[in-house]
């Protein structure tokens, strides 16, 4: 019996005790790693095929999921050979796959959103280690706890001397998730996962799976948000060159499109989101125009110098210095440029690259009003760096708005201290992420400062959205407040 040498096989290591789940060739069974007592996958080949080359290709799968440590895919402990079974251990996933819970209908914008989110952080990893998946698909595709993990390299293709896992010239992956190319058997690159991937989120947000018909005069976009439609259009495309190049860039796209369109949906964060998120160009009224005005405050934003990396990271210090000042001019009365001679606020800073791994240092030399040095770090993977620009964008609005304009703000709408307001602008970026647990947290840990009128708010829509017990005790306390916040966003308010 199988089940019985896989035993025998992988003792004392591991038990193993039912099988999870199987494919052509291989089987998953649920096991136990007995010295660190916890749960794991243990996925063999099946011993009639293993062939030489066919376990060199099983290895090698288990090899290319080791190298790539992420959180949005499945981590390999061991692989190796026993008994004349070949195996690898990985963790196990307990949630179910997005096909399954596609069984259920689309899932909610703002899910879709995250899960798509995931998947394309994951697929970055996976592109810029060189690797093509090659077999994105719902089933593929975990959920655990609303988050997406990505399994499943058995048809990837390494850049390892240039072999492939399969053989050439004919389809490899699954045939409703393939590509143009890929279909017709061409060599393919990370467009094509960037297409499978656009099938699959389309499918996530409509419940329908895309379709490439050349006879159709356009697609039905039902069910997708609007501002995701070029977004999702753009991965959609024939031809491989008409796509966005890789799956990071198609996530930094997505990004800018759904951070916009989740802040523009909460209409009190009119002009509140518009400082501490991504600077929506929301146009500005009311007392956030006054105090900005008086502030009249010019940044000047210099190019990042770049320390280590290769040639092909260079670009990233003119980049990220780009994006925060497009992030920057969303700021109301603000203006950004260049030129550090009449700037009130110049800032600069250096990227330091040290292999997959970057550290974003906003320049201390620059001062703000308050004389006070204009100071931020980030810190994560090299092909993250746009999340930097959010990220420094934040904590340096927090900075400049406590500088100009903290006087101005309504008291109690808003947390009055430096601490406060860069806790409060953490919580605000988590909920127009649409990362509800998260931005909960960050709301209550700003409520534990101090007074927070907007954070009450966020709570009672948070409890809404995610369709528990709303804490009612908030909202009628904010209500009870309204006459603190502006006027013009009473009405808001009370529309909510």
């Amino acid at each position: 019996m199988l089940l019985d040498r896989v035993r025998q096989a992988l003792a004392p290591d591991y038990t193993v005790e039912a099988e999870l789940g199987h494919g052509g060739m291989g089987i998953v069974y649920l096991g136990r790693d007995v010295t660190l007592d916890r749960p794991v996958a243990i996925k063999i080949i099946r011993p009639e095929f293993a062939t030489a080359r066919a376990v060199s290709r099983f290895l090698r799968e288990a090899r290319i999921l080791a190298s790539l440590r992420h959180s949005h895919i499945v981590t390999i402990f061991r692989a190796g050979e026993s008994d004349g079974i070949a195996y690898y251990v990985m963790e196990l996933v307990t949630g179910p796959t997005l096909r399954e819970r596609l069984a259920q209908g689309p899932l909610p914008p703002d899910a879709a959103t995250g899960i798509a989110l995931d998947l394309l952080d994951a697929l970055a990893a996976v592109h810029a280690q060189g690797v093509i998946h090659r077999d994105i698909k719902p089933a593929n595709i975990f959920l655990r706890e609303g988050r997406a993990v990505l399994s499943d390299f058995g048809i990837a293709k390494s850049p390892d001397s240039g072999e492939q896992l399969t053989g050439t010239g004919v389809p490899v992956g699954t045939p409703d998730y393939m590509a143009p190319e890929q279909h017709a058997g061409a060599e393919v690159a990370s467009a094509a996962d960037v297409c499978a991937a656009g099938m699959v989120l389309f499918e996530t947000y409509t419940g329908r799976p895309w379709v490439f018909d050349a006879t159709a005069d356009r697609p039905d976009w039902t069910g997708v948000p609007r501002r995701v439609v070029r977004v999702l259009a753009r991965a959609l495309a024939w031809s491989p060159a008409d796509r966005w190049a890789d799956a990071a860039q198609f996530r930094r796209a997505l990004v800018r499109a759904t951070t916009r369109s989740a802040a523009l949906r909460y209409g009190v964060a009119g002009a509140l989101v518009l400082v501490a998120a991504l600077a929506l160009n929301i146009a500005p009224t009311g007392w956030w125009r006054a105090a900005a005005a008086r502030a009249s405050v010019s940044i000047a934003v210099r190019p990042f110098g770049v320390r280590g990396g290769t040639a092909d990271h260079r670009a990233i210090g003119d980049s990220l210095a780009g994006e925060l000042r497009r992030s920057l001019r969303g700021m109301p009365d603000f203006t950004v440029h260049e030129d550090t001679a009449t700037a009130t606020v110049a800032l600069g800073g250096t990227v330091h690259i040290s292999g997959d791994s970057m550290t974003v240092r906003v320049d201390p030399t620059a001062r703000d009003a308050a004389g006070q040095n204009v100071f931020a770090e980030w810190h994560g993977p090299v092909t993250s760096w746009p999340l930097a620009a959010d990220s420094l964008t934040r904590a340096l609005l927090v900075r400049i708005l406590t500088a100009y304009t903290d006087r101005d703000l309504p008291a109690g709408v808003l947390p009055r201290t430096p601490a406060g307001l860069t806790a409060w602008a953490r919580a605000e970026a988590r909920f127009a992420r649409s990362e509800w647990d998260a931005a909960q947290q960050a709301y209550r840990a700003t409520l534990a400062m101090g007074e927070c009128l907007l954070c009450e708010l966020r709570l009672f829509d948070i409890g809404r959205w995610q369709r528990s017990d709303a804490d009612t005790a908030l909202l009628r306390h904010s209500r009870a407040e309204l006459r603190r916040f502006p006027a013009r966003y009473q009405a808001i308010i009370r529309a909510g």
